[in-house]
């Protein structure tokens, strides 16, 4: 917001997935500072707006919704909307997918280091796991730990693409980062990406998945959304489940938020609710 408020921008325009959180908080910030929003949304315009879609409309967002192909060049399609905006007198601000840029993954570098702060004088952790979904906490993750002497190691949970994709994106992110903020960022090792878990796709469930989301719930009172973090948790399960993970490892899970999406679900969790 302070990048695009001192270029003088009016309009943030963003994107993702139907109920990308990433898509709310822009929409819900732009009308906390005064600003249009517009969203470029992947998939067809849904019949009745819940989750996070209901909120960026409830806080004023203009949506466009594209098909997965036109996604696919959404470079292209940035350009023709800050062309459409320029020319009704509006100064558009970009933001890429998830924020996922040497700006944004700054902000999981200086996440890394409340970690770090918070972790007390117990013992260090051995991995730290989260949802991966455009790449940015990933990247600022993996920064991160080498700039404040981390070892444990990052294990991102893949939300949808495979591990070929995700360590191509995250190591240009990293690179990109490094060198815009050499004092910040210095070289580091990518990530371990977990691909396992991605399921039949991006915003798609499994009832084994269901079920670890609302077991952490009605343990622990913690809320997951289906779609990133609920998918990332039924992951780190598994990998224990499997013995990849075992008691000798002291494992921290990174809740990126998200529980709006949940609110979008629920027919799929009728049947765990008991209805």
């Amino acid at each position: 917001m302070a990048a695009a408020e001192a270029a003088g921008a009016d309009t943030l325009v963003t994107c993702g997935g139907l109920q990308s959180n990433h898509c709310r908080a822009t929409a819900l910030v732009a009308a906390r500072r005064g600003l249009r929003c517009h969203l470029v949304l992947r998939g067809e315009r849904p019949s009745a707006a819940s989750g996070n879609l209901f909120l960026a409309l409830f806080a004023g967002a203009t949506v466009s919704w594209i098909d997965a192909d036109r996604y696919r060049r959404i470079d292209e399609v940035f350009d023709a909307l800050s062309a459409s905006l320029q020319g009704a007198g509006h100064r558009p601000w970009i933001i890429p997918e998830g924020a996922s840029d040497p700006l944004g993954t700054l902000g999981y570098i200086r996440a890394q280091q409340e970690l770090v702060e918070g972790w007390g004088d117990g013992p260090p952790f051995t991995h730290i796991a989260h949802a991966c979904g455009s790449g940015g906490t990933a990247a600022g993750l993996a920064l991160g730990a080498a700039r404040f002497g981390v070892e444990a190691e990052i294990l991102s949970i893949a939300v949808c693409d495979d591990a070929t994709a995700f360590r191509a994106r995250i190591g240009a992110l990293m690179a990109a980062t490094s060198a815009r903020y050499p004092e910040l960022a210095p070289s580091a090792p990518l990530p371990t990406i977990i691909d396992r878990y991605v399921g039949a796709g991006y915003g798609l469930t499994c009832p084994a998945q269901r079920s670890a989301m609302l077991d952490l719930s009605r343990c622990e009172g913690v809320v997951l959304d289906p779609s990133y973090s609920g998918k990332a948790w039924f992951g780190l399960r598994r990998e224990i489940e499997a013995g990849r993970l075992t008691s000798a490892h002291r494992v921290l899970f990174v809740h990126t938020g998200g529980v709006f999406g949940l609110l979008a679900d629920g027919v799929s969790f009728s049947a765990h609710l008991g209805l």
